[in-house]
């Protein structure tokens, strides 16, 4: 695992607070984000940052 992957364990755990939808890790852009509605949220120190 690279500095700026999460965890496969802890992606299986998170969903995203729009739509309840399992999350995608996007290591082009360093975020998470949802195929479903699209949303994208930021990792700061491997820590998800769900807040606008």
């Amino acid at each position: 695992m690279n500095s700026m992957e999460i965890s496969e364990q802890l992606l299986n755990m998170l969903r995203c607070p729009s739509c309840q939808n399992s999350l995608k890790y996007d290591s082009a852009k360093e975020n998470l984000a949802c195929w479903r509605c699209g949303k994208e949220y930021p990792l700061e120190d491997n820590i998800p940052r769900f807040k606008k």
